[in-house]
């Protein structure tokens, strides 16, 4: 049986600077890949989650979010973090659905 841990996109990996889908707007938090690499050598599958309501708001495309995501897979790649995988959710909240 393998073991994980989920962390949130925004806000705990990279800055919640509001609906970040650009390439030149990705900024990891301080100690963000230090703590994935402990998660790491503890032997859990990194993943990530987060919500992407940018997408129904209309301010990018799942085509943004793909490509901002390759990214960022290839800069923990070179800090030596390997991201499993990447689930997101493009849908706004309840509440604002009319």
């Amino acid at each position: 049986m393998k073991k994980a841990v989920f962390l949130d996109r925004d806000g705990t990996i990279i800055a919640d600077k509001g609906y970040v889908y650009r390439v030149e707007d990705m900024e990891f938090l301080p100690g963000a890949i230090q703590g994935m690499k402990a998660f790491q050598r503890m032997g859990y599958l990194l993943i990530i989650i987060t919500n992407q309501s940018g997408i129904a708001r209309g301010y990018f495309t799942e085509e943004d979010y793909h490509i901002f995501m390759q990214v960022l897979y290839r800069r923990c790649e070179q800090e030596g973090v390997q991201i499993n995988a990447d689930y997101y959710c493009p849908h706004l909240p309840d509440a604002l659905i009319e």
